[in-house]
């Protein structure tokens, strides 16, 4: 009985987190469209470029303790830093 309640107990952990992940992933993307002035076709574009999603997973545990705002800044700096400037214009 206690290792079901184990394993029940990570498996609701890995859900919460993953969607987390999710949650931030989709508030970036929303919140960079608005910010950049993107269509979501080229926010898509952007954030594939930049393997955006898969930096928000990848460091999801360092990330979610920032808030959102900040992460996007962060992605900002990173997008920018790699020479991105097609319609971005933050504000």
């Amino acid at each position: 009985a206690m290792r079901m309640e184990v394993c029940v107990m990570v498996a609701n952990q890995d859900t919460r987190r993953i969607v987390g992940i999710e949650d931030m992933q989709c508030w970036v993307f929303c919140n960079a469209m608005d910010r950049w002035h993107l269509t979501g076709s080229e926010c898509a574009r952007v954030f594939e470029k930049h393997r955006i999603m898969n930096y928000i997973e990848d460091c999801y545990d360092i990330l979610h303790v920032s808030g959102y705002d900040a992460i996007l800044t962060g992605i900002e700096e990173i997008v920018r830093k790699d020479g991105e400037t097609d319609g971005m214009s933050a504000g």
